[in-house]
């Protein structure tokens, strides 16, 4: 299938803050109509230089190569966007997904805007960004960023993975000359290839459960100690449900009860080695233990695991500290001043 191209000019010009174009070549008025029709808005212009943006359509695939100065713009997706993923990688200059969409964003200079119908704002934030944009079906997508829940935050992505993916895309969305028969008309399953590839490099080992469980993890983080906690009442803080959590944590190889008991562990020891005068009833409060019993299984728990094949003192090594946090002085008048 041939591909369709265009060269679209504009001039963005900042005391037209309404995001409208003003013509400055024959193209302006096309550019215009190009972005009504992908229901993109140009919120705010910061500065006044060109824009110009080539593109190549195909049936699974569209592509752009595109120069912007610092703008704001707003993409309004609609049910038929839940069909569609968009990929922005800048070459030169920076860009942020400033809405809070499933995405995996890469720093200031890649992101994976997973499909949905939520509007998506995008920022540049340099005076001259260039970009390739790339539109990909959702069926081309894994699975796992087709689940995806949440915006998953990776570091910045070195461009020599992506070079030889952003350099197709720019010459294949370079016009061909007037009057010239495309010698390109055939790069329909390339192109497909190219976009796919790219999709996996940005997504690489992004699952989709990892939104909720990165939500679950930061909340035990900070709510631990609260001893009432259980999967049920954490699934509905989170805004899931506890067949969706239990469910994330059973393909991570983890358990709701090990996941908290880690934490409340981890908080025991800490306190042990900071607060030495603190005795059982303290740390297991602290701790959000329910009860000290449960707290030395847990700790015997977490000796056992940590000791070596074979070695037999873990289990006396465990009561050996209960027996000494027992000895300790009373103080749980300490855990109302915040230990």
């Amino acid at each position: 299938m041939s591909p369709s191209r265009r060269r679209y000019r504009g001039q963005f010009l900042s005391e037209h803050m309404t995001g409208s174009l003003t013509s400055v070549s024959a193209h302006a008025c096309a550019l215009r109509s190009y972005l009504g029709a992908a229901r993109i808005s140009i919120d705010a212009i910061r500065g006044g230089t060109e824009a110009e943006i080539h593109l190549a359509h195909f049936a699974q695939t569209s592509f752009a190569f595109v120069t912007v100065p610092r703008v704001s713009i707003t993409w309004h997706r609609t049910p038929d966007s839940r069909g569609r993923a968009a990929i922005l990688v800048a070459r030169h200059g920076e860009f942020r997904v400033a809405s809070d969409v499933p995405a995996v964003v890469h720093g200031t200079s890649a992101a994976l805007i997973t499909p949905g119908d939520s509007p998506v704002r995008i920022e540049t934030l340099s005076d001259e960004v260039e970009l390739i944009y790339v539109s990909i079906a959702a069926g081309l997508l894994s699975s796992e960023l087709g689940a995806l829940a949440e915006r998953v935050e990776r570091g910045a992505l070195p461009f020599r993975q992506i070079a030889p993916i952003y350099g197709f895309v720019r010459t294949l969305t370079e016009p061909a000359s007037a009057g010239s028969e495309d010698p390109r008309a055939e790069l329909a399953t390339p192109a497909e290839a190219m976009a796919t590839s790219l999709a996996r490099i940005l997504g690489d080992g992004v699952t989709g459960d990892e939104g909720v469980l990165s939500r679950l993890h930061a909340f035990l983080d900070i709510q631990y100690g609260d001893a009432d906690l259980t999967l049920g009442s954490v699934a509905t803080r989170l805004g899931s449900s506890s067949r969706t959590v239990q469910a994330a944590l059973t393909r991570a190889g983890s358990t709701f009860t090990e996941e908290l008991r880690r934490r409340r562990v981890w908080r025991v020891e800490s306190l042990r080695r900071s607060r030495p005068e603190l005795r059982a009833e303290d740390l297991r409060i602290a701790a959000g233990f329910r009860s000290t019993s449960a707290m030395y299984r847990a700790l015997r728990n977490y000796a056992e695991s940590t000791s070596g094949p074979g070695d037999v003192s873990a289990e006396a090594r465990s009561d050996r500290y209960i027996a000494e946090t027992e000895e300790k002085p009373h103080i749980a008048a300490m855990l109302v001043s915040g230990i």
